[in-house]
């Protein structure tokens, strides 16, 4: 019986999302974007406990002099910069992005040509900032299609289907699996792109690091990949602009040399990673989409809570 209530859910969860999606997709822009923005207000109005979760969060990116007024703005914010977020992505393509070459301002696209044309592939790590599936378009309509990995989502239809949205965007999704990082490095060893959203611990085998000053945990599998494979590890952001226009801000590779064992290595260019989101994330708080608590010292409370990563690691 619970079995069957939980697929229940799922599928419930599955037909939400992708009603919801196709809804924004067929309206026309405007009308998407301002009922993606309505709903996202109505989830910021009645869910004070995700309220509470997301300014628990930004509280260390505006810093101790923000006021409270600024939190509560910056909440709502994110709230609906959210909203549009499933708008945006779900009505781009890359056949609309090579249309309109002009809805994109690039910072650092000279950066990325250079490392892609080395033929040693190239590791884009982002963290979770405005609209990455713009990001993906617009990298294959100039010739780098790019591949990604994520979790195997239940009910198997909704992975199907979440999928099927990022092909759209010419975005190949490999599943979380024994058998990922050997296909990740068959695809640098073509000289292909992968893109990893990184700025989160979602599996929970994170490495633990120093992040805007606050202990906390995030994926070390681009670490690993840059160090095993030779591939730059490139820190990047796709942030959402008015009247659909997108801000493509690539910064300079991580280092990743060796200095010592692998671990080791891992936790430090993982470490490196993390202080190299900090400024992207600064550029457009709001648009820093994570509802879920990310500080280790941190309850949804708000409370302190025990840290189990050992000693904090201090800015170099």
């Amino acid at each position: 019986m619970a079995r069957l209530a939980g697929r229940t859910r799922a599928i419930t969860t599955y037909f939400v999302y992708r009603a919801s999606a196709t809804l924004l997709r067929v309206m026309p822009g405007p009308i998407s974007r301002a009922t993606a923005r309505v709903a996202a207000l109505i989830s910021w109005a009645i869910d004070p406990v995700r309220r509470r979760v997301v300014a628990e969060n930004l509280r260390p990116i505006l810093g101790s002099d923000a006021s409270e007024r600024l939190l509560g703005q910056t909440v709502r914010r994110a709230f609906v910069e959210y909203g549009l977020y499933w708008s945006l992505a779900s009505r781009v393509r890359t056949s609309d992005t090579a249309r309109h070459p002009d809805r994109f301002v690039l910072e650092g696209e000279e950066t990325l040509r250079k490392l892609a044309a080395e033929g040693n592939g190239v590791i884009l790590a982002l963290p979770h900032v405005g609209c990455w599936e713009a990001g993906a378009a617009w990298s294959s309509s100039i010739g780098y299609p790019l591949t990604t990995v994520a979790e195997v989502l239940e009910p198997p239809e909704l992975f199907a289907w979440f999928v099927e949205m990022r092909r759209r965007v010419d975005l190949q999704v490999l599943p979380v699996g024994v058998t990922t990082i050997s296909q990740l490095l068959a695809v640098l060893s073509r000289g292909g792109v992968i893109a990893l959203l990184s700025d989160r611990d979602v599996v929970g085998d994170g490495v633990p690091v120093t992040f805007f000053d606050q202990p906390t945990r995030i994926p070390g599998g681009p670490a690993l990949l840059a160090i095993r494979s030779g591939a730059p590890l490139v820190p990047c952001a796709v942030y959402s602009q008015a009247k659909g226009r997108f801000l493509l801000r690539v910064a300079d590779p991580v280092d990743t040399a060796r200095s010592g064992h692998l671990r080791d290595d891992v936790v430090k260019v993982t470490q490196a990673l993390a202080w190299s989101f900090e400024p992207l994330i600064k550029q457009a708080p709001a648009q820093w989409h994570v509802f879920q608590p990310m500080w280790e010292n941190i309850s949804v409370a708000g409370r302190a809570t025990p840290v189990e990563q050992g000693p904090r690691i201090e800015r170099r």
